[in-house]
């Protein structure tokens, strides 16, 4: 059997989405979910949860050396990013933190699926590097897949735009421009 990889990376706690993304996998039966990351504790909770609502297509691959991350991304069909903005614990300000995990994504060159937070949306565009989808929108977010499934065009122009957008967002860069701000404020 051959079917198509919807794949999560990143951390498995609280404010990720994971709920949401089991939700999706239960209505999606005919695609294959891979999560990336995850301590076996935290990937014990979650198999216990997929064993309960008699979810079969979810794969947890545990913590993966980060060298070897780019590698299970490749082999990704669509790359998502669902933030569950009702979980009162959430690790990420979604209003002030930039995820690293989005420029890993959009390096890639794998459509990407996320939702529209303030953070996101500085550094995205709807339709034009990835589909953003409303918070918590399990049903924004199916719609999602298949429609990137289904049109190829579209899934290949969202993976050019993001990579291109993604060489802007280098490590080199991002230090290029705080030591210019840097060595600005410090002249005056």
């Amino acid at each position: 059997m051959n079917k198509k990889i919807i794949m999560y990376c990143g951390s498995l706690k609280p404010g990720k989405g994971i709920p949401i993304i089991l939700k999706t996998a239960k209505r999606l039966k005919e695609y294959q979910f891979v999560l990336v990351g995850g301590s076996k504790g935290v990937i014990k909770h979650w198999i216990k949860r997929l064993i309960r609502e008699n979810i079969r297509n979810v794969y947890f691959t545990g913590f993966i050396a980060p060298k070897f991350v780019p590698f299970y991304l490749k082999s990704a069909d669509i790359l998502i990013m669902p933030y569950d903005l009702t979980e009162k614990e959430s690790i990420m300000d979604i209003n002030t933190t930039s995820p690293l995990k989005l420029f890993e994504y959009m390096a890639s060159k794998r459509p990407i699926i996320t939702t529209r937070i303030p953070t996101i949306e500085k550094i995205i565009t709807n339709e034009v590097d990835a589909i953003l989808t409303k918070p918590n929108n399990l049903g924004g977010i199916i719609y999602a897949i298949e429609r990137l499934i289904n049109d190829k065009k579209l899934a290949k122009k969202l993976t050019i735009n993001a990579y291109e957008k993604a060489t802007k967002f280098t490590y080199k860069k991002r230090c290029e421009m705080i030591l210019k701000k840097f060595s600005y404020n410090r002249t005056n």
